[in-house]
């Protein structure tokens, strides 16, 4: 029984290679020599068989299917390449907000500079004028209402008379007033 089953499928074999090696080759390699062929002697046969009309819509689709894998992966690139120039672009405004903060700080600092230098003309105006007043005014009278006011003003007063003027008040002050005085002006 054996034997019978593998006649019969040696015979379906034969069959099958007879019609592979009969048929299909033989056509196939003929085929390739005529496209050849008419190659070689100036037959344009590609561009005829892209004019048959099922070959034709065959490749107009891929064509676009290629067209359209191609369109798809440029779009991903540049969605990835947008989304890298987004995250420069908050990386940026951040710096910028932060300067911004900086030049905001700076410009308050600046300002309220320019108003204690103001305030300090102004005081040094005033201690100029208190100054030329006190320069007539007797040694005792001037320690006498120094002691009295704020010490940070005596001392800018001080500063302002005269070397001699200066030692004869500080002697009419008592000592441990005229020691807190003279360090306050060796600052």
């Amino acid at each position: 029984m054996e034997k019978k089953i593998d006649t019969k499928n040696s015979g379906k074999l034969n069959k099958f290679q007879f019609f592979l090696y009969g048929g299909v080759i033989p056509l196939l390699l003929s085929t390739v020599i005529i496209v050849f062929l008419l190659q070689l002697f100036g037959y344009n046969v590609v561009e005829k068989v892209k004019s048959i009309p099922v070959v034709k819509s065959y490749l107009e689709k891929r064509e676009k299917e290629n067209t359209l894998e191609l369109y798809e992966k440029r779009l991903e690139d540049l969605n990835i390449r947008l989304q890298k120039e987004k995250n420069t672009i908050k990386e940026l405004e951040s710096k910028l907000e932060k300067k911004d903060q900086e030049i905001a700080r700076l410009v308050t600092e600046k300002e309220q500079l320019e108003h204690e230098i103001a305030h300090a003309t102004t005081v040094q105006s005033g201690v100029k004028e208190v100054v030329l007043i006190y320069e007539e005014m007797s040694p005792e009278n001037i320690a006498n209402i120094l002691l009295e006011m704020d010490v940070n003003t005596a001392v800018a007063i001080l500063e302002q008379l005269s070397e001699s003027k200066v030692s004869k008040v500080l002697e009419n002050m008592p000592p441990r007033q005229a020691a807190q005085f003279t360090a306050k002006l060796a600052e």
